[in-house]
Order: C-alpha cells, then structure tokens, then sequence
C-alpha cells in the first residue's frame, strides 16, 4: 500500500505554549487571511487577517490584565463568529483561564438556560466576557439568576476595549499552566470542566497535525460549535497552529440547510472539514441530485468523522451519493477523541480508505470478537477509529476487575500520554476514578478511563463498540442502544433519523427496554393511516383508543403518521434482530429528544425526563 508523505509545519523552534505558535505566525504572515465568517452560511459578514485578529486578541487581553483578571477564571458568552476566537485568544495571551460556553437559546430558553447556569455556578468565574448585544441577557437573569447576574460581565467589541492592544503585557505560561476549562457536551452526565492545560492544548496540535497530514497549503472549514472540543481544538485552534485561514459557519446556519456546508467547501476549495456522522447522513438525506451535481468536493481529502459512533453505512452511502461531485472515499477520516484528552486520541492514515471489519453480533453481546464474512447472518459492521499516535498509550480494560484484556475482547478504553487533562474542576473524588486508573497485577497508570467501550484488532486498529453508562444489559445480554436505536430507526419510514433513544428501567426487580423516537409529522404513505393530534396531547395507557383528533389537513396533503403501525413495526424489528420485548414505545414530537448543542443523544436524560413524566409524548406503547 502507497504511503503518504509526512508533512511538517515549521517553527524557529518548538513552541512551549500555543500562544508562542500563534505569535509566530504573526512574524511570518500578517497579512494572510485567519478567519472567514459566513453569517447565514453563505454570506461572507467578516474576513479577519492574521495581524487583525492578533491586534484584536491583544486589545482583549490588556483589558484583562487591566482588571487583575490573571489566572482566574472568565466565561466567554459569544454567538457563533470572530469575537469568540478573539476573546479566546486574548485569554491566551493574558494567561486567563478561558471558559467557553454556548449561548441559551432564547427560543429553548428553558431547555438550554440551565447548562449555561450550571458552568458559571460550577466554574466560578471572575468575569463573564460577551458582546453589547448580548449584555442586556445579564439584566434578564437577576430574578432567576441573581447569582450569575452578579457577576461582572464586560462587552469586549466596545472602541474603548479596541484601542488597548499597545498595553498588553506579553505572559509567560509553563506547559502546565491551567489554558482553559473544556465542559464537556452532557451527553452522559451533567456538564464537567476538563482541565486542559498549555501543554496539553499544543501537545494535541501536533498530534492533529500528524493525523490530518496538514501542511502549509490547507483550507479549512467547521460549522462545528467553538465550544465543544471538535470545532474549537479540531478546527479553530488547528487553524492559528498552522497559520492557515478557517471559513466558519454558525451550526444553526448547517442545520437548517446541510447544503450550505458542502457549497462552501465546494467555492473555498476546502482540504480539511468534519463533522459527527449524523451530518454526513443529513447531507444525504436533504441534498438533492441537482444541487449535489452543481459542487465540487475534489479538493477535499480529510472528510474527519468524529464525535460519536462512526456508522460503515454512512461511509457508503455518503461516498456513493457525492461521489460525482468528486468526493473520494479515501478522504473519510473515522477518529476517536474526547475532551478528557483534549480531543484526538487514535486516527488512521491520511487519504487511505477506512478500515471496515464485520463481526459477529451475538458473540459481541458476549464481548468477543468474531470476524465474520459481510455476509453472515447477524454481522455487524464497524468501522475503525485508527491507532493512537506517538507517545500515548491505549489498553483495553476489563471495567470490573481492572484486567488488561487480549486483542480480540472488548472492554474500557484507558488512555494515557501528554493530551490527557489533569482531571474535572473541582471534583477531586471523580478525578480519582477517572484520571488516576491503574492496570490491575502491573500495577502500570495512570490511565484516563474514556467510559467507552472497544477494542484493538490485531493490527492495532481500535473499534468502538458503545459507551460503558448505555450499556443495556438485558437477562445478562449485553446490547448496545446505538444498535437497537439504528434498527428501530430503519424499521419505519416516519421515524426522524438520528431522534431514537434507547435505555432500561427498573420494575420489580427486573430491567425493562424503553425506547424514545420522534416521528415526522407526516410523510407520503397510504392516505388511509390516522392523524396524530396536533396538539401533541399525550395519550394515556387508559384512553389510547380514543379517535385521534381531525387537524384539519389538506386530503391531498402528504399522509398523518399512523403511530400504532409505527409501533409495531418497531417492536417486531428489536424483536427479530436483537431478541429482545420493547417494554414501552414513547412517540415524541418533533424535537423532543434531549440532545447535546453539538448533536448528542443525552440519554441519561431522556432516561431522567421518561420517568419524572416530563418528556413531550403523544403516544406511548
């Protein structure tokens, strides 16, 4: 197999801290671009230069140092654009410990005004940085929020603030220095800060650097929240690494129309943009043959699938549809990573096909790893994540007794090496669970435990399997709930991709398989299937035979959702490929299932909402 040649990015010397690469870059470049903003996805609104940002990240940070805000903690409360990346930057600079984090949405304030509260409550800033048009948000907070509201909160894009950039005093940060607080997304838990340090931060730059194989020629693209490791580690600051330009796009811009993605990669001529795999599938699924054959993807050679489980489908059906635009399938880069490494932990080779293996299922229940033909009965196919990269380690662990575990057995990934955080803020009995791992018998650690569940194929390849917390275990079987929420997902035509959760709960002693799913309102089947009431009324276990109401819809209209048959069709689906009774089938509006900002499924929480009886069902089984 043809290797690719390496490529490196030079430095007069090594860097000691990101702050040193990106002033470097300052020397070098000053007037190339560094970041392009495409407000609505498509519209350019603001083209920074490296010397533009530069001075504008100085601006913030003599503002910081001003007050005596050094080493302590600030909350950076920006919409999607280049304020954030300048106030982020002039964090670094001043040696504050940034804290980004996504803005409530006004429209859900209810369901995203808690997370924001949680991060400033549990970090405990100094001062909260934002812009003049989100200020006024502070004086809403002082009834719910007196607490929060108190905090100092400065608006950074003021003239006064602009005009400071000559005062900055330049800083000196050991590679262990506190950088930043990443909060994790909440997908499995309540929202956690992860410690990540300068030395970290740039030790997973390189690490990035040497996956991806960028160089000095890249164009890169994310509509991928800052917020979250993938688009602030993966994208923003990989950009100021090398000294490249990034074109950015609000997510919301990406999920309202998934077009907008790809025309951008297709006009800039983008080399490296990602996503987690439900974008792919959104791509394919709303992108029609006449826009599709109107891009041209040909420059893109790192399509980086990260974020959650990556599905071998998705690499098809994505590869095959885009593939006249000149997508290649060597360009699909599967990767593994987490906050609590910084972001990349294993990755394959660059512009090589992924790896595929296909195992057999029921043995996997069992945590053994059979290889299969593809087509066997009951294979399951996976696709790889790669192998970890110079200096870090990665074992395979038997969660229960501590026990390394052979190639071929599925157990804990555990991580070790220089991107590994240094544990949550403030949390010193989890850190010692999580961070502070040892081998049982070696006695060798620490190691980080990931929570996920894979292992290594002889080569050294890693497969994710699922997360050790959703593990579904069912009269001692072991189930994934991605598997079991996928074949519920295919079983109707109804049912919103990517909106299925599956869990157990506890009654008399035994557990008991739920699953969630939002269905489309209505979609284009046989005209003679009943109406789901539009007011989402929810129908009780004693009135589920009640006629559903008349919602006055057009007779030539796209048909109502009939959920009895969707119902069915899910239950007799888990039935058949994965043996087990669905014990209730919630039918939820659209939206209702409790995501992540960056996408996740939070099924600890639709767990939560299911049994306090607050999620948004119409219908339940």
């Amino acid at each position: 197999m043809q290797q690719t040649e390496h490529r490196h990015i030079t430095f007069p010397r090594d860097p000691l801290t990101m702050v040193e690469a990106v002033r470097y870059r300052v020397t070098t470049r000053p007037d190339a671009s560094a970041f392009i903003f495409l407000e609505d996805g498509e519209r350019e609104s603001a083209n920074l230069t490296v010397s533009e940002l530069d001075r504008r990240a100085r601006a913030i940070a003599a503002f910081l140092q001003a007050h005596n805000l050094a080493d302590k903690r600030v909350v950076l409360l920006f919409a999607p654009g280049t304020e954030f990346v300048a106030a982020f930057l002039g964090c670094l600079y001043a040696g504050v410990v940034a804290v980004p984090t996504y803005p409530p949405d006004p429209i859900r304030l209810a369901r995203t005004l808690p997370k924001f509260l949680s991060v400033c409550r549990d970090a405990q800033p100094a001062a909260i940085l934002t812009t003049e048009a989100i200020l006024p948000f502070a004086s809403t907070l002082a009834g719910e929020a007196p607490d929060v509201a108190a905090i100092p909160w400065h608006p950074v894009d003021t003239e006064e603030i602009d005009s400071l950039d000559g005062d900055w005093r330049e800083t000196a940060p050991s590679a262990d220095t506190l950088a930043f607080l990443q909060y994790t997304s909440g997908s499995t838990d309540r929202p956690r800060g992860v410690c990540v340090s300068h030395g970290a931060l740039l030790a997973n730059q390189r690490m990035i650097q040497l996956a991806f194989n960028t160089g000095d020629d890249e164009v890169l693209l994310s509509w991928l929240p800052f917020y979250h490791d993938m688009g602030l580690i993966g994208a923003v600051m990989h950009s100021q690494y090398l000294g490249r330009p990034l074109i950015l796009m609000p997510p919301v811009a990406f999920l309202k129309k998934p077009l907008r993605w790809l025309q951008a990669i297709s006009k800039y001529g983008a080399t490296i943009s990602g996503s987690p795999n439900f974008g792919f599938n959104l791509c394919v699924r709303k992108i029609k043959p006449a826009e599709r054959d109107l891009l041209d993807l040909s420059n893109w050679r790192a399509a980086v699938n990260g974020a959650e489980p990556v599905r071998a489908d998705t690499i098809d059906r994505f590869t095959s549809y885009f593939e006249a635009a000149g997508f290649k399938r060597k360009a699909f880069y599967p990767c593994y990573g987490l906050a609590e490494s910084t972001l990349i932990v294993t990755g394959g080779r660059p512009e090589q096909e992924p790896s595929i293996y296909h195992v057999d299922s029921a043995a996997l229940e069992q945590d053994r790893v059979v290889e299969v033909p593809a087509d066997a009965p009951g294979s399951r196919v996976l696709a790889g994540c790669g192998q970890p990269f110079a200096g870090e380690r990665l074992e395979i662990v038997d969660p229960e007794t501590f026990i390394a575990c052979p190639r071929g057995k599925v157990g804990e990934v555990w991580i070790s090496g220089s991107c590994v955080s240094t544990g949550y803020w403030n949390l010193e009995q989890e850190n010692i669970k999580t961070f502070k791992a040892f081998l049982a018998g070696t006695g060798e650690g620490p190691f980080l435990r990931s929570g996920d569940l894979g292992f290594l194929r002889e080569d050294g390849e890693l497969f994710i399997t699922g997360r050790l917390v959703d593990l579904i275990i069912v009269r001692g079987r072991n189930h994934y709930p991605q598997d079991i929420e996928r074949t519920a997902e295919e079983s109707h035509p109804s049912i919103r991709p990517g909106c299925v959760a599956a869990f157990t709960i506890e009654e008399e002693g035994e557990d008991h398989l739920i699953v969630a799913l939002e269905v489309e309102r209505r979609h284009s089947g046989d005209r003679r299937r009943s109406a789901v009431p539009t007011d989402l009324r929810r129908r009780r276990k004693d009135d589920r035979r009640q006629e559903p109401l008349d919602d006055g819809a057009d007779p030539l209209a796209p048909a109502p959702v009939n959920v009895d048959e969707v119902t069915a069709s899910v239950r007799q689906a888990i039935a058949e490929d994965h043996g087990l009774n669905a014990y209730h089938i919630a039918v939820l509006a659209a939206g209702a299932i409790p995501k992540t900002t960056s996408g996740k499924l939070q099924r600890y929480l639709c767990r939560r909402q299911y049994l306090d009886d607050s999620l948004e069902k119409f219908y339940e089984d």
